[in-house]
């Protein structure tokens, strides 16, 4: 429940914890880093949960998952204009510059 997270993390998610849904839910200048299966997180080390979500620093070479801002018919529903190296764009009108 919400107010569990809250209590037990009232400043956000430390780096490499987890379970994020938004960068919101991470401390500072943390960002939710977005993954499926057991994909390595950005300087967190071991494989963690599967399927989880982990706060991690975003460094300027990474390209960074943050959604899919389309929806099921196609769309948008947020996220847009997407910012350097951030994805999933489908055209270059979902990017910011």
């Amino acid at each position: 429940n919400r107010r569990n997270w809250e209590d037990l993390h009232p400043n956000g998610l430390g780096m490499c914890q987890g379970d994020c849904d938004n960068d919101d839910e991470c401390e500072g200048q943390l960002r939710c880093y977005q993954r499926s299966g057991y994909d390595a997180v950005p300087g967190c080390s071991g494989e963690g949960t599967s399927g989880t979500d982990y706060c991690a620093l975003q460094e300027d070479s990474m390209i960074w998952y943050v959604g899919n801002p389309w929806d099921s018919s196609n769309s948008l529903s947020q996220g847009i204009p997407l910012g350097r190296c951030e994805g999933d764009c489908n055209t270059d009108a979902d990017c910011e510059g």
